[in-house]
């Protein structure tokens, strides 16, 4: 080796070695400086210094303030060789594990405004990792763990990024946190922090924020909240009470001075619930501050309509108003029932002891849903939010009445509940008392209205409920009463009673004890309805009438017995009225039995007894009823009635009693009486009744048969009826009818509306027609029945020598209403409807009725007719005399008729009035009572006698044409010729009203023509006009007033003539008698004989020859014994 490179070495070495201590000595200055700082400000285990890079390494750092303080595993510093060559030299810091704990200042004390530590550089960029941050304030307080962050400051502003896995925000010690993951972006810039944004993303709540604070230590400012949350969460970060569902959301204002924090926010759900009690559609205001307390105001809209909350809380303490709020949602939280649809209004007030609400219920003003009632009046509520409830009211209105209600209930305890007041529906009250308890009364219904006092005690399985009351009306289990007053113990599912009961159905006392083993009832009537004890005793008899006596019953377990004795003056067995009835009655559940049981029905008397088993089905009947009037069923049926029945049998249809019938004088209407007997028998089935009947009228001739099967319920009934009648005197309301009727009738359907199928068939020799003198020979008939009305198939016979058919149809409606169109007539009839009276007629006559009308209309054409009547008889169809007029109403008095009677010619008059041919055409209209008749008769030829006198009729006509009346019009005109005069009488009027005009040719005065025709031929005249008047006027008297005599006198001696006259003797003044009789020889020839009745002389003899109605020839010897003879010819010009 040279000692140049030997020397360079050297010279090196000693460069080195200055170097070297230069370096250690620069870095040992450097890090004593760095040390002295830090040291200042943290503590920590150890430290590292590098020169390339220029860096620091601090490990297990600590600050030595205790607010804020700081830690971290380690911290390093590192110069960037870019910030060499700047002034500031910013650092890069990286911080692991850190941990940072900030305490506000106390109250009053002024916040330091600088972090305590100041480094001689400037930090550019920070990053934090795995850190843990907390801060706790004067009541809130806010961690955050596994911290990443980064932090970059730049024109002096700091920007911050953090992200946590875990954060937690609490309000006040006590309250629930806020957790959740959380993200921040934050700038500072230097006392103001402005927060971009702020997120707390958790499973029950997702809350963000935005705005400014101000200070390091204790900031101050308003944030910008919005928040979506379970209301569970929120009420116990709140501290509200209850148990709260649902979620809600809103935003507000988040506000921190030094003295408070305060949050003010609007809030809104639509699934809000409070004790598992939905409160639909919320929303409303919240306000918190951790010096006032908590203000909520909140809105429901419900389907009941709107509800309002208001709730203050400070210091532990909640004071509430409400509003149209209904109490589920606060006692569902002891599950305390509250069966009431009225809202409240009031206040309540909460602490850690009791819940008190003094409110008054108001009437909902929407129909109450079913199980609750609407409650009016003051109420008070105590919870001692454990498990004892007390309400009370001096004063409720209710549906079920206005009462004081006091009570108190301990959740798993016995209730004890008092109702006193004015009950107007028990029945109500008592379904209201078991929704309170949860729990269905089990004793019998209560109902009614009056004073009463409930007391409820006992725990719920052995309830006990005393009942003092005194109603009017009232009612226990199935009866109903007008008023009623007593006493009901139940102690668990025991009851005891009694009551007294006035009622206008029953009066008396009853006493019961029931229990779930055995039941007494014993009643006392001393009078009541028959139909409501037995509807009690749940006996399904058709018993109806006032009566008296005991009954008792008893049942243990399933076993049950009824006995008693009554009796009453009138008991209705369904429709029938019973009287005098009395009985005992037996029931053990297997058979109901009357051992004994008698009543008066019908005017007869009824003795029987009868048992039947219920689940056996076996029937025991002894029955025996004597004179049983059968008036009392129709007016017009008459007979006494006996019958017994006895047997034993069951209810499978078949024959189980028999016995026998007998009717004694049995008459139907106008039918004859007769008696009547055969044989009973009598099946029954649980649906069903058999009757069948064997039996005949007076006669085995006369026999019938009846099979029924009647149901008991709404079913098919059936009945078969056969018959036959040989004397058909028995049926028809007349005499005389001959032949034999054969009938038989099908009855099927419900009892209500039965259709009645049947035939009735008819035949005989002889039919006599009441009121008519003639009768139907040969005839025969046959109607069908279907349902209700009845077909007349065919009718025929023989009337008058004529045939005589009809046909038809009758209908019965279900009102009683009868239809009828029928149809009949014949051709060729010689009829007498009136004696001396026979007409040869053909008719077509038809009778109908319905709803519209009620007619016989038709027409009937006289082809010959002749009538022997005198004029002043009357009518009267029949030789018999009429019977008496019935004085009730008949079927046919509403019958109007429209009937046309015509003859063009042929119909003969002849009577002691004349002998005249005519024709007639007549229409008889109008009710039957008082018919109308119009149309006219008019003469074709005859002649009339008028004073003995023919006259031949030149025109007659009667004209009926007043609807109101048959008085007709007449128009007559006739003459005769007396001697050597021809005498016209003419008649022109109406009856009441007529002036006969008398003339003659040649002409005479008309006193002197009234002489003329009194005196006739056989007299001298006279010439003095008052002695001519004077003896016509006596003549005409005296045939006026002997007419009924000389016509009687015709009769007995068979003239044709005889009158007593008056008479002059010759020409003196005095007047006598002369007597005249006549007789018709022949047709045309006449001879008369005429005597002085107070002589032998002056006797006339006189006769007359009708050769024709012009030429005749007349023979006389007068009084003085002359004969002469005269030859009369007449001519009209």
């Amino acid at each position: 080796m040279t000692k140049k490179r030997l020397g360079s070495l050297v010279a090196f070495a000693v460069l080195a070695a200055v170097l070297f201590g230069g370096g250690v000595y620069l870095r040992n200055f450097i890090r004593g400086q760095v040390r002295k700082r830090i040291q200042a400000v943290v503590s920590y285990s150890r430290i590292h210094l590098h020169v390339f890079p220029p860096s620091i390494v601090l490990e297990n750092v600590r600050t030595v303030s205790q607010s804020p303080s700081f830690s971290a595993k380690s911290v390093s510093a590192v110069l960037p060789f870019r910030s060499l060559f700047k002034n500031e030299k910013p650092l890069t810091v990286f911080i692991d594990q850190p941990v940072i704990r900030i305490s506000a200042s106390p109250q009053g004390q002024a916040a330091k405004t600088k972090f305590p530590l100041a480094l001689p550089f400037a930090i550019e960029k920070g990053v934090i990792r795995g850190g843990e941050f907390s801060y706790l304030g004067g009541k809130e307080s806010f961690e955050a763990r596994d911290i990443m962050a980064s932090l970059r400051l730049k024109d002096q502003s700091l920007l911050v990024r953090v992200e946590a896995a875990e954060s937690s925000l609490r309000l006040e010690p006590e309250r629930k946190p806020l957790e959740g993951k959380m993200m921040l972006l934050l700038e500072s810039r230097g006392d103001r922090w402005r927060i971009n944004r702020f997120v707390l993303a958790g499973r029950e709540v997702w809350v963000k924020v935005q705005g400014s604070l101000f200070g390091q230590t204790d900031p101050r400012g308003t944030l910008r909240v919005s928040f979506k949350a379970d209301m569970d969460s929120i009420a116990k970060i709140l501290g509200l009470p209850f148990d709260w569902e649902g979620r809600v959301e809103g935003d507000g204002d988040l506000t921190r001075t030094q003295e408070e924090i305060k949050f003010a926010s609007g809030f809104s759900s639509s699934d809000l619930a409070v004790n598992r009690v939905p409160l639909e559609k919320a929303a409303g205001n919240v306000e918190y501050s951790t010096v006032r307390g908590m203000l909520v105001e909140m809105n429901m809209q419900k389907r009941s309509g709107p509800e309002s909350v208001r709730i203050q809380e400070s210091r532990g303490k909640i004071e509430g108003e409400l509003r149209g709020f209904h109490l589920e949602s606060i006692l569902a939280m002891g599950s305390l029932p509250w069966p009431v649809s009225s809202s409240i209004w009031g206040k309540f007030t909460l602490d850690d002891r009791r819940l008190l609400a003094d409110v008054e219920l108001r009437d909902p003003s929407s129909p109450a849903p079913p199980e609750s009632y609407p409650f009016s009046g003051p109420l008070r509520f105590v919870w001692d939010r454990k498990n004892e409830f007390q309400f009370s009211s001096p004063r409720l209105d209710t549906t079920f009445g206005r009462f004081a209600f006091e009570g108190r209930h301990v959740l798993g305890g016995a209730p004890a509940v008092t109702i006193n007041g004015e009950v107007s529906d028990v029945k109500e009250a008592r379904e209201f008392t078991s929704l309170v308890l949860r729990q269905n009364l089990s004793f019998p219904e209560i109902r009614g209205s009056g004073i009463a006092s409930i007391e409820i005690a006992g725990a719920p399985s052995n309830v006990q409920v005393r009942i003092e009351f005194a109603l009017s009306p009232a009612g226990f289990d199935k009866q109903d009463v007008e008023a009623a007053e007593g006493l009901v113990e139940i102690q668990k599912n025991r009851v005891s009673g009694q009551f007294r009961v006035d009622d206008p159905d029953f009066k008396g006392s009853i006493s019961l004890l029931n229990s779930p083993e055995e039941l007494d009832v014993g009643i006392k009537m001393t009078e009541g309805e028959l139909a409501r004890i037995m509807k009690g005793l749940n006996l399904q008899l058709p018993l109806r009438g006032t009566g008296s006596g005991d009954i008792q019953v008893r049942k243990r377990q399933e076993a049950i017995r009824v006995d008693g004795t009554f009796s009453s003056p009138l008991v209705r067995f369904g429709t029938q009225e019973l009287r005098a009835v009395t009985g005992r009655l037996n029931w053990d559940g297997d058979s109901i039995a009357f051992p004994e049981l008698a009543f008066d029905v019908f005017g007869g008397r009824v003795k029987s007894s009868w048992r039947m088993g219920v689940k056996s089905e076996d029937i025991d009947l002894d029955a025996v009823a004597e004179r049983i009037d059968l008036n009392v069923f129709r007016p017009d049926l008459v007979g006494e009635l006996s019958f017994n029945l006895q047997g034993r049998g069951k209810l499978d249809g078949k024959d189980m009693a028999a016995g026998g019938f007998s009717i004694k004088n049995l008459r139907f209407g106008p039918f004859p009486q007769v008696d009547a007997q055969g044989d009973l028998r009598l099946r029954m089935s649980k649906k069903r009744l058999g009757l069948t009947a064997r039996g005949n009228l007076t006669s085995e001739e006369n026999d019938f048969s009846v099979d029924a099967d009647i149901p008991f319920a709404t079913d098919a009934l059936s009945i078969d009826v056969k018959g036959r009648f040989g004397n058909l005197d028995l049926i028809f309301p007349w005499p005389g009818v001959k032949g034999r009727l054969e009938y038989q009738a099908r009855i099927r359907g419900v009892p209500s509306s039965p259709r009645i199928n049947g035939a009735i068939e008819i035949q005989g020799p002889v039919f006599p027609v009441p009121q008519f003198p003639q009768a139907l020979t040969d005839y025969s008939g046959r109607v069908t029945v279907e349902g209700g009305r009845f077909y007349i198939q065919s009718f025929t016979g023989e009337l008058g020598g004529g045939e005589f058919t009809g046909s038809g149809e009758v209908t019965l409606g279900k009102g009683g209403e009868v239809g009828i169109n029928c149809s009949f007539g014949g051709k060729g009839m010689l009829l007498s409807p009136l004696e001396r009276t026979r007409a040869l007629t053909d008719a077509s006559m038809r009778l109908i009725k319905d709803p519209k009308r009620f007619v016989l209309e038709g027409d009937v054409a006289v082809r010959r007719l002749s009538w022997r009547r005198e004029i002043q008889e009357k009518f009267s169809f029949s030789s018999r005399s009429s019977p008496k007029s019935q004085e009730k109403p008949g079927f046919f008095d509403d019958l109007t008729l429209d009937i046309r009677l015509k003859a063009d010619d042929n119909a003969w008059m002849n009577n002691s009035l004349g002998q005249v041919r005519g024709r007639f055409d007549l229409s008889v209209t109008g009710d039957v009572k008082s018919p109308i008749l119009l149309g006219t008769i008019e003469t074709l030829s005859g002649e009339v006698i008028f004073q003995d006198r023919k006259f031949q009729i030149l025109r007659g006509r009667l004209s009926f044409f007043n609807p109101s009346s048959i008085e007709p019009y007449l128009d007559f005109r006739a003459e005769t010729y007396v001697k050597d005069y021809r005498v016209t009488i003419t008649l022109s009027g109406l009856p009441s009203q007529l002036n006969p005009q008398f003339s003659s040719s040649p002409p005479l005065p008309p006193e002197d023509v009234l002489a003329l025709l009194a005196q006739g031929e056989a007299y001298k005249r006279q010439y003095r006009t008052e002695t001519a008047s004077q003896l016509g006027t006596a003549s005409l008297l005296s045939f006026t007033l002997t007419e009924g005599a000389q016509r009687r006198a015709e009769k007995l001696f068979s003239l044709d003539r005889f009158r007593i006259d008056p008479f002059l003797l010759g020409s003196s003044a005095e007047m006598t008698a002369r007597l005249t009789v006549g007789k018709r020889i022949s047709k045309d020839l006449y001879i008369y004989y005429s005597t002085n009745l107070t002589r032998q002389t002056e006797e006339i003899i006189r006769l007359e020859w009708d050769l024709s109605n012009e030429f005749s020839l007349v023979g006389m010897r007068n009084e003085i014994g002359r004969l002469s003879f005269d030859v009369k010819v007449r001519r009209r010009f």
